[in-house]
């Protein structure tokens, strides 16, 4: 077999809420890359989900998306991007987008906010 005909596939796996619980049985599963992260939900605190899980997933998600995103003000979703980004993106291991999907009327600035944010982000 040579490299070029071998692929490593990254299972995604998609679940709500405080699955904080969980997470060790679904590493135990194979999964790589959880989704969402809602850090509003009982036990999924930013930082220990990083300290705890992060060199076993990635996460992907994070940025709120039922308060900031559709009703937060530019700089609330700024902050709030910023916030996912030192946390669980600290040292990789993150897909930076909103928790979930966006919510119907959510403002175009501030999708965009969060997009800018992610795109031109320096610590």
């Amino acid at each position: 077999m040579t490299l070029s005909t071998v692929t490593e596939k990254k299972v995604l796996y998609h679940t709500d809420g405080a699955v904080f619980p969980l997470i060790p049985g679904l590493i135990e599963c194979g999964i790589d890359i959880l989704n969402p992260i809602q850090h509003v939900c009982s036990g999924m605190d930013r930082v220990n989900l990083k300290l705890q899980y992060g060199n076993d997933l990635i996460f992907h998600g994070g940025v709120e998306n039922q308060r900031t995103l559709p009703m937060g003000t530019v700089s609330e979703v700024i902050e709030e991007t910023k916030k996912c980004l030192d946390t669980l993106g600290k040292d990789g291991g993150y897909i930076c987008c909103s928790c979930h999907n966006v919510q119907a009327g959510t403002p175009v600035e501030n999708i965009l906010a969060m997009v800018d944010t992610v795109k031109s982000y320096t610590k």
